[in-house]
């Protein structure tokens, strides 16, 4: 990590080629009125995916690659409830981030084995955000962007191991597990007048502050993932008008000056996912021009985060696509996208495979 965090970050353009013909994604899994707000892929390549339907009412759903359903958990509380994030444990468990609330503020930690809760530990009176994997557990964000924000670190059993309490206006979009300890990829807003500055923070295995890096203000980091001696991050920032950018950055690339570009003056790129692929990374997300984004955007960057190609893939049927989260099985790109349908306007998540292979976007 000394390696990685020592060079320069390198800022790069994601150029949107108008000319790329779209290019259809298959449908293997759809669930309506669903609203993905968690996920992940456990050891032996199913999904977990979790949100809300409506009411709304928490749901978990595992489904392998193929789009098969493996299993539905729904675990209705009192108040409206929805699932904010699941971590695989291994052996067939998760834990879960359960979170109740718009009358009263409650959170659990649930322990999950075949669809079913098995543990369910109370969380403290704090707002709760999302939860990560770690070594031996899971971290858990807990407060709010402007108030005091804290990481802790829980067991598989529930016992709390750590707390590190940030002072105030932290948010992780991922945790990435190094040797050194964690890394928080997101964004750190100091106060209330402020768009956020993109953050990425080090936090030794005991829970300690490290150091924070790369800061850039008025963005924020949404992805990050390590790969072959890399940090590859993608971001957004405010540019132009109000009009945002997209920004990718490879730690391990030097001497390059860093640069930010804007697709096209009326139109603004918001990235959602990142994933490592050979010789380079792929980034999806969609172009906002004064419609509702229907189709996602993926463009293809080398390792030196040059744009390489890119394809658009419609989601027929969707009024607007609200997230997207890429991953790689047998060298086949696929993703998970939420949105909403037209007509009804109620969420529905797919899975679908892509268009985009390990080497190359067709």
């Amino acid at each position: 990590m000394k390696r990685i965090i020592s060079v320069l970050c390198l800022l790069a353009a994601l150029a949107v080629l108008l000319s790329v013909l779209p290019a259809a994604a298959e449908t293997l899994f759809t669930t309506d009125d669903f609203e993905m707000l968690c996920w992940a892929q456990d050891e032996n390549g199913d999904l977990l995916i979790g949100g809300m339907s409506k009411r709304p009412l928490g749901r978990l759903i595992c489904v392998d690659a193929t789009g098969r359903l493996r299993w539905s958990l729904v675990n209705e509380l009192e108040d409206a409830d929805w699932y904010s994030g699941i971590v695989p444990c291994g052996n067939g468990r998760y834990m879960a981030l359960h979170n109740e609330g718009f009358s009263r503020q409650r959170e659990w930690l649930e322990v999950i084995e075949d669809g079913q809760v098995i543990r369910s530990i109370r969380l403290p009176d704090e707002q709760a955000f999302s939860l990560y994997p770690a070594e031996g557990g899971v971290l858990l964000l807990t407060g709010g962007a402007i108030d005091a924000t804290h990481l802790t670190k829980w067991s598989y059993d529930g016992e709390q191991l750590w707390r590190l309490d940030f002072g105030k206006g932290y948010r992780f979009e991922e945790v990435l597990t190094l040797e050194e300890g964690y890394l928080g990829i997101g964004y750190h807003i100091p106060n209330h007048d402020s768009a956020g500055d993109a953050a990425v923070c080090l936090i030794d295995k005991e829970g300690r502050w490290v150091e924070e890096y790369f800061p850039k203000k008025d963005s924020q980091w949404v992805d990050a993932a390590i790969h072959s001696g890399s940090l590859y991050l993608v971001g957004q920032t405010e540019h132009e008008q109000r009009f945002k950018g997209i920004v990718a950055a490879n730690t391990s690339a030097e001497g390059m000056e860093p640069v930010i570009y804007t697709p096209y003056a009326q139109q603004s790129l918001t990235p959602f996912s990142l994933l490592p692929t050979d010789g380079g990374f792929l980034v999806a997300g969609f172009l906002w021009n004064r419609r509702f984004p229907t189709a996602l955007t993926l463009t293809r960057f080398d390792a030196e985060c040059r744009v390489v190609d890119n394809v658009t893939c419609p989601m027929e049927g969707m009024h607007a696509i609200s997230d997207c989260r890429l991953f790689m099985q047998n060298g086949q790109a696929f993703a998970l996208v939420c949105g909403t349908v037209k007509d009804t306007f109620q969420f529905t998540t797919r899975l679908v495979r892509l268009p985009v292979d390990e080497g190359a976007a067709r």
